[in-house]
């Protein structure tokens, strides 16, 4: 058999054929043999419905080769209908650079599931490029209220744009004088917006949800920021929902005024747990305000067993010297230094006889902040049931020392910002210009490689010292049994 050239000719049924297989090879082999007298790109453009997603995928990756505007509908419609898919979302936005104008103008008409995908990565590629036109064609509807009114997507909206802008050191308005009178305009709704905010944000009639939104614009540089920090206190108090109470504290600490440690810590005692584990995170952001609030708690102003085992750990491991000495001294009579000394002390754990009952509830207090066992819990650290198999002594030691043997995926970093942020957890995956951290309350936060001033691994678990302040040694005996009264465990 002679074979011939691989022509359009033999392509374009292989692109209708039955076998996915067939079709998913066909889009790929007609990346480089589209053009002008054959339907190559018309006929692989129809294929975004196409059922199977690895022919989906490989006609996401293909379409950035294509320039036709047919090309760059069959690409927006792919981030519609199939963004949701991690891998078919990165294949768009790696072909977006030929269709940007039309994904944009998809995107931001797109449900909020679309929106929340797409909506960031195209407005860095944006900005990156200097294209103000697609910084336009994103702002058009993000600054145009709906019968005089913003909704929160609105509010959403701009407040990842103004946090992208900040991320380049430059404020809308910055940004707005070097661009024309188009540009200019949007950044006078943009006021108009950002005043609308500040109304929504006082009035305890609207939703909850709008006010979370519409305080993501405030405590920010510019006109009226002075006076956002007295807005922004009075709704640190208990009469104020909780989510607007915490929506409010980062605000102020995105603000960095010097007063900020004494607003958020002026309430203390009235704060909800979830609230006060907010303002620790806004003060460990900054050198000066973790010292503030270790002076308090040396005068006695708040007490340290306020402060969860976690939180006087991440004290004692901060990144400042300053921090560690300090927080050495105040917690000196409750943190036990010697981790051997208190493995000495907890060896008549060993010998009692555990109950898997109490064990259980010793757990879901003590450990399911950072694990997950039988369904219960935060998987920061490893689930426990991979230590299901370990002996009493060694589980007793992991328990006490808990940075004597770690996994190095487990092991913390501090993460220092250019902004001046600083972040504290284990990172959970990398990419190609950024990381993925996991903070010490389970959430996560992306940070780009750009934004990073500096990144040290504190040579620790994240998993904190101390936690046998809480127990006795009978809850260790019964937390021993519990984590290793499963099948094939003993």
């Amino acid at each position: 058999m002679v074979w011939g050239p691989l022509t359009p000719a033999l392509l374009e049924p292989a692109l209708g054929d039955v076998a996915a297989g067939v079709r998913r090879h066909a889009v790929r082999l007609a990346e480089t043999r589209a053009g002008t007298g054959n339907r190559l790109g018309e006929l692989a453009a129809r294929l975004a419905d196409d059922p199977d997603p690895q022919v989906r995928l490989q006609l996401a990756l293909t379409l950035g080769a294509w320039q036709d505007s047919a090309a760059g509908v069959a690409l927006a419609r792919l981030a519609v209908n199939s963004g949701s898919d991690p891998a078919i979302a990165a294949a768009v936005l790696s072909s977006v650079v030929n269709h940007a104008e039309v994904l944009i103008a998809a995107v931001t008409q797109a449900n909020n599931e679309v929106r929340e995908v797409f909506a960031d990565p195209l407005l860095d590629m944006s900005l990156a490029l200097d294209r103000r036109d697609l910084v336009m064609q994103f702002l058009r509807p993000t600054l145009a209220p709906a019968d005089g009114h913003f909704t929160a997507g609105q509010f959403h909206a701009f407040t990842h744009f103004v946090d992208a802008l900040a991320r380049k050191k430059l404020s809308f308005i910055e940004y707005s004088e070097t661009g024309d009178e188009k540009l200019r305009e949007l950044a006078r709704q943009a006021v108009a917006m950002v005043a609308q905010a500040r109304r929504v944000a006082a009035d305890a009639t609207q939703v909850v949800n709008l006010r979370v939104a519409a305080l993501g614009l405030l405590g920010r540089s510019g006109a009226g920021s002075a006076t956002d920090i007295s807005r922004l206190a009075v709704l640190l108090q208990p009469s104020v929902p909780g989510e607007v109470q915490r929506a409010a504290v980062q605000a102020l600490g995105r603000a960095g005024d010097a007063a900020t440690p004494g607003w958020l810590l002026a309430d203390w005692p009235a704060h909800s747990p979830a609230t006060r584990a907010t303002v620790f995170n806004s003060l460990l952001g900054r050198e000066s305000w973790a010292l503030e609030l270790l002076r308090r708690l040396e005068r006695g102003q708040i007490a340290s067993v306020d402060l969860e085992v976690a939180q006087r750990d991440r004290l004692l491991k901060h990144s400042s010297e300053k921090v560690r000495q300090l927080a050495g001294t105040v917690f000196a009579a409750t943190i036990n230094p010697d981790r051997q000394k208190a493995i000495a002390s907890f060896q008549p754990a060993l010998f009692l006889t555990g109950d898997v009952t109490r064990g259980r509830a010793v757990f879901a207090k003590t450990c399911a902040t950072c694990h997950q066992l039988d369904g219960v819990g935060r998987e920061v650290g490893p689930n426990l049931i991979s230590v299901k198999a370990h002996p009493p002594e060694k589980l007793l030691t992991s328990i006490l020392d808990p940075s004597r043997e770690v996994e190095p995926r487990y092991l913390a970093y501090n993460c220092e910002l250019t902004g001046g942020d600083e972040l504290y957890g284990i990172i959970a995956s990398e990419t190609g210009n950024g990381l993925v951290f996991k903070l010490p309350d389970g959430t996560t936060r992306n940070i780009l490689r750009s934004d990073i001033k500096s990144l040290r691994s504190t040579k620790l678990s994240l998993m904190p010292d101390g936690l046998e302040a809480a127990l006795t040694h009978q809850d260790l005996a019964d937390l021993l049994r519990y984590l290793r009264h499963q099948p094939g465990g003993e």
